[in-house]
Formats: C-alpha cells, sequence, structure tokens
C-alpha cells in the first residue's frame, strides 16, 4: 500500500518543528501589545489584493483578531479549521472574527480551500500589521535551514518576500478599538482556546 505524499510531508515537518523548536514556555504578556492597549490601524490587502486597513474592521465593533503564520504551517492549518465551525457563535453576538498572516494573497487563498473558513483572511503584505501589534519576528538561521529541507521558502510564501513571521496571537477588541484579551506566545504549537476568547466576547456582548 502507497502512503498519501502529502500526509508523509507534514507528518514529517510537524515531527521535525517538534523535535527542533526551541521556546521559553508562555510568555505571560512579554510579547506584543497588552490588555487595555489601543488596536492599532494598519494597512493589510484582502485576498482580492484590495488595501484595507484594520480600523475599517474596528469601526464595524467587537473583532476577534488572530495571527497565524501560512498555510505551510500544519499547526496553524489545524487551528484556523478549529475556527470555522465556532465564527458562527462570535457573528451571532454581533461580533467578528478576521485572520492575518504575511503570506500572499494566493497562499492565503490555499488556507482557506484547506481550513474550509468563511471569515475573512488577510494579508499582512508588509508586515504592517504584525510589527504594529509587536509580534513580528525574523527567523533564525537553523530555522531557516530547517524549513528549506521541506521546500518551504518563507521568501516566496510571504508577500513581503522576506522570513519574518508573526509569533500566533489572538486578541479580541472591543468597539472602542481597545484590546480587551490578548493572547501571544513564542511557541507555535500553542494557540488561544476558542472556548475562552468566545467567553470574553461574550461578556462584552453582555452575555
Amino acid at each position: 500500500m502507497h502512503r498519501n505524499r502529502s500526509a508523509v510531508f507534514v507528518g514529517g515537518l510537524v515531527a521535525a518543528m517538534a523535535t527542533s523548536v526551541s521556546v521559553a514556555g508562555p510568555t505571560d504578556g512579554e510579547l506584543g501589545l497588552k490588555v487595555g492597549d489601543q488596536a492599532p490601524d494598519a494597512p493589510v490587502k484582502t485576498l482580492d489584493g484590495e488595501v484595507v486597513h484594520l480600523q475599517d474592521f474596528y469601526d464595524n465593533g467587537v473583532t476577534v483578531l488572530i495571527f497565524y503564520r501560512g498555510e505551510w504551517c500544519p499547526y496553524c492549518v489545524k487551528s484556523l479549521s478549529g475556527w470555522a465551525g465556532r465564527a458562527d457563535e462570535v457573528e451571532s453576538l454581533g461580533a467578528q472574527v478576521i485572520a492575518i498572516s504575511p503570506e500572499t494573497t494566493a497562499n492565503g487563498q490555499k488556507t482557506k480551500d484547506k481550513t474550509e473558513v468563511e471569515f475573512t483572511l488577510l494579508s499582512d503584505y508588509a508586515y504592517n500589521a504584525a510589527k504594529a501589534f509587536g509580534v513580528a519576528f525574523e527567523v533564525d538561521d537553523q530555522t531557516k535551514q530547517l524549513y528549506e529541507g521541506y521546500n518551504i521558502d518563507l521568501a516566496k510564501a510571504n508577500a513581503g518576500g522576506t522570513w519574518t513571521l508573526p509569533y500566533p496571537g489572538t486578541y479580541v477588541i472591543d468597539a472602542d478599538g481597545v484590546i480587551r484579551y490578548a493572547w501571544v506566545q513564542e511557541d507555535y504549537r500553542q494557540r488561544a482556546e476558542p472556548d475562552e476568547v468566545i467567553a470574553v466576547v461574550q461578556e462584552l456582548a453582555g452575555e
């Protein structure tokens, strides 16, 4: 029996990433903007290539904003897939979910196809959003060599053409543009729990 090549690739990548990761554990709020900070505006692109501003989303009400790395990352795909069935709960509370990565709009469409999410995915084409939120970092040489071994070239995958990524992060921003929940983690294997995030949205909605 022949094994599925895609499954072999993903499985091998996950194993390699897990054995090579070097993290300091939970950040305890050391990275990124904090609760009580004003959420910054930044230009980003829709998957259709239109430049929009994060402020446009804040103006529409409570926003769940998720930073992810790209369609090449199995952890990101799993996390976003988990949100595919939860975004309706957020929307039922009059809020919205958006997810941002530095990948090209074409790769963003691949992410949407893989995860089957219906909420908005945005390209942080010049790393404006990640830098404004304080979650951008440059991939180190050892990790770069590891990814290149799996034919992952972030300079091509990313719209900005460099090996810049965001730390995984999730924010809840209220209707006044104030951050009411902030979760940022150096360990890319970790993600904010949707239940915890939705509970904050429910509180803001008065439910």
